[in-house]
């Protein structure tokens, strides 16, 4: 009789739910950790276009960041490590995001074989070794996104409006320090095209002791080279770029930078990349969901390569007496009349990537801004 009687109450709330549309079913929500080996303005400005993508999606709701499984290694690589293992470790989340080179590096590491890992904002995952190829993770539950060709793109198109002879660079002489300044590329390119390599090796890999070594390597080569290639470094920030750039003007010396458009905003001459992450934040975004109803990881494709996004800086151009051909104009997609500040780029960084952090969505204080 008592079965009975529940029975009866059930059915008649459902159908009051029904009728009166009160009845509201729980969503499922997928919690994500999140790892990266330090803060990095690129990290920052990714992930609010990939919270933007989510959104566009309908998604963004869906997911919850637990502030114990968010965090940044301050550029500790022990501390890294330590990180992405208790990630690993845990039961309860139902995707990994991992920001940068470290990040990615140590997650791949670790004996976690079933929770999905998300490697994102990477160089080079294959040379960074997170990867084996560019047609296979290696590991059911990872997946990348790699552009294998983005910097051979870049030094193409400098090397065919340029012809320099002496190409010069700074970077870290470790592993993850010639992977970052893609290293391969730049020996197999000068071979190719008959250009000199004048490279200073002598940064070490730390964010707080690299930036005057930066400065000491461009002053120590700038009097010998005729291009600059604006390469990736830990320690190297937008900050710096007007200090970088004081010393290659007085050369006249023409700059590509490895880093996106607003390098180019403070000062590089140009650069190639993907405008504000759209087209990377789509691909990766399209995974993730594909993932999360079901797919597995390695079951997708890692390589995507964005369309060309030429940058221009026309006030660097006339500092060094370049007169860009009406065809590199025609073609660059953002062409900007001032060297702007920091500041300056700041205000306009907020207005097209976004403010949201990690740190906003899972309300853990957030680590000092590089």
């Amino acid at each position: 009789m008592k079965t009975s009687s529940l029975k009866w109450f059930l059915l008649l709330f459902l159908l009051t739910g029904l009728f009166t549309g009160q009845v509201v079913w729980a969503e499922k929500k997928y919690r994500v950790g999140y790892l990266q080996g330090g803060d990095y303005h690129t990290y920052r400005q990714l992930f609010s276009v990939v919270m933007q993508e989510l959104k566009r999606a309908g998604w963004a709701d869906k997911l919850v960041f637990p502030p114990d499984a968010c965090f940044s290694a301050d550029w500790n690589r022990e501390k890294c490590r330590e990180m992405a293992n208790a990630l690993a470790a845990r039961k309860d989340l139902d995707m990994i995001w991992s920001f940068g080179t470290w990040a990615g590096q140590e997650m791949a590491k670790t004996s976690n074989y079933t929770t999905p890992i998300i490697v994102m904002s990477v160089s080079n995952a294959v040379r960074s070794k997170i990867v084996p190829n560019y047609k296979d993770s290696g590991r059911d539950n990872l997946t990348a996104r790699i552009d294998p060709t983005k910097y051979e793109r870049q030094m193409r198109l400098f090397y065919d409006l340029f012809r320099f002879k002496k190409l010069g660079f700074v970077y870290a002489d470790t592993d993850t320090g010639r992977t970052y300044a893609d290293l391969v590329t730049l020996e197999k390119l000068s071979k190719e095209l008959n250009f000199e390599l004048v490279g200073y090796n002598k940064v070490p890999e730390s964010k707080k002791e690299a930036p005057p070594w930066i400065l000491k390597g461009v002053k120590e080569i700038a009097p010998k080279i005729d291009a600059y290639y604006m390469t990736i470094c830990i320690g190297f920030k937008l900050s710096q770029v007007p200090d970088v750039m004081a010393i290659l003007n007085k050369h006249k010396i023409p700059t590509m930078s490895m880093y996106g458009a607003d390098y180019v905003r403070a000062g590089a001459l140009m650069t190639i990349a993907d405008s504000r992450y759209k087209q990377r934040s789509r691909f990766t975004v399209a995974k993730m969901i594909k993932i999360f109803q079901g797919g597995k990881p390695r079951d997708f494709p890692i390589v995507f390569a964005p369309g060309p996004r030429l940058a221009l800086n026309l006030a660097e151009a006339r500092i060094i007496g370049w007169d860009p051909p009406i065809d590199v104009l025609g073609s660059a997609d953002h062409v900007y009349n001032e060297i702007m500040t920091p500041e300056q780029i700041g205000i306009i960084y907020k207005k097209e990537y976004g403010a949201l952090t990690i740190w906003d969505v899972c309300g853990k204080k957030p680590p000092k801004k590089d």
